[in-house]
């Protein structure tokens, strides 16, 4: 709940996580999970969408 992360896919040998927040959180959140390895990682900018 700290980080308000989804879970979006669970296996055996892996876990996918969705997470947003500023750079800070996100920060924060990657550096509590580095210790069990992350395999690959997308981290993006802002975005602007339009209606």
């Amino acid at each position: 709940d700290i980080f308000r992360a989804k879970i979006v896919n669970v296996a055996a040998a892996e876990v996918i996580v969705e997470m947003t927040g500023n750079k800070n959180k996100v920060s924060a959140f990657l550096g509590l999970i580095e210790p069990f390895g992350i395999i690959e990682l997308a981290r993006t900018g802002q975005l602007a969408l339009t209606r």
